[in-house]
């Protein structure tokens, strides 16, 4: 089951779920909608220390495929990532090389939007210049 939970900022989006069956032999594809500028992370833990072959990609407007997470195999795995352009990200867990047995996988996405990002950066600079600057530290 996929859950969506909005943050009370509209700038941060979680999806989540505590386990997800993935078929064997069959691919699952989790769209999550992004913005230009974002920044996702994400936690893959597939159950019974079993693995998958896992990706992320993002579909741009104009339909260009870009794949921001190169596919490989893990059992767990977490990490952060830019998104390069606004469109649909689709986290991919993939188990169409298993002919038995299907998993459970237990994921978590955090999308960051631009403008938390922005505001990040703005403060990190104004730290830095008054670390620099001793007559600007209040």
């Amino acid at each position: 089951m996929n859950v969506r939970s909005q943050s009370t900022n509209p700038n941060v989006c979680v999806h989540k779920t505590q386990g997800i069956r993935v078929i064997a032999g069959e691919k699952l594809e989790i769209p999550i909608p992004v913005t230009k500028a974002s920044l996702i992370s994400y936690k893959i833990d597939v159950q019974q220390n079993l693995d998958i072959d896992f990706s992320i990609v993002v579909y741009s407007k104009e339909n260009e495929r870009i794949e921001i997470v190169a596919h490989h195999r893990c059992v767990k795995e977490e990490g952060v990532t830019d998104v390069p352009v606004e469109g649909k990200c689709i986290l991919v867990l993939d188990n169409s090389y298993s002919w038995v047995r299907d998993k459970n996988v237990a994921y978590e996405a955090v999308v960051v939007g631009a403008k938390i990002i922005e505001t990040a950066k703005k403060k990190k600079s104004q730290y830095h210049h008054q670390q620099q600057d001793p007559e600007l530290i209040v």
